[in-house]
């Protein structure tokens, strides 16, 4: 068993674990995960393929992050490690969350 995505215009629209017994008889166009499922450029509904770098980009978070040199999405402002935040898109900026 493996975990499968299905493709639509390079765009995952639906993730199954099967075998490739059961993938082999459906139709469309289906791609196997061979990425770790902690990784962040795992497979998830709304992903991109890109097949130059055999990688899934996942769906842009806010619209002034940018996507870096190793495919990850990226706020404008460095997050601070001292604790947890949460990014604040109309102020542009990390916000601490209270614990």
């Amino acid at each position: 068993m493996a975990n499968y995505a299905k493709l639509e215009n390079n765009i995952v629209v639906n993730v199954v674990v099967a075998d490739q017994e059961w993938i082999n008889t459906q139709t469309g166009t289906w791609y196997l995960d061979k990425d770790d499922i902690i990784s962040q450029h795992n497979v998830i509904i709304g992903a991109k393929y890109d097949s130059l770098n055999e990688i899934f980009i996942h769906p842009k978070p806010y619209p002034s992050w940018i996507l870096n040199l190793n495919h990850i999405w990226e706020a404008p402002v460095s997050k601070p490690e001292d604790g947890w935040y949460t990014w604040d898109e109309q102020n542009q900026q990390w916000k601490l969350v209270n614990t």
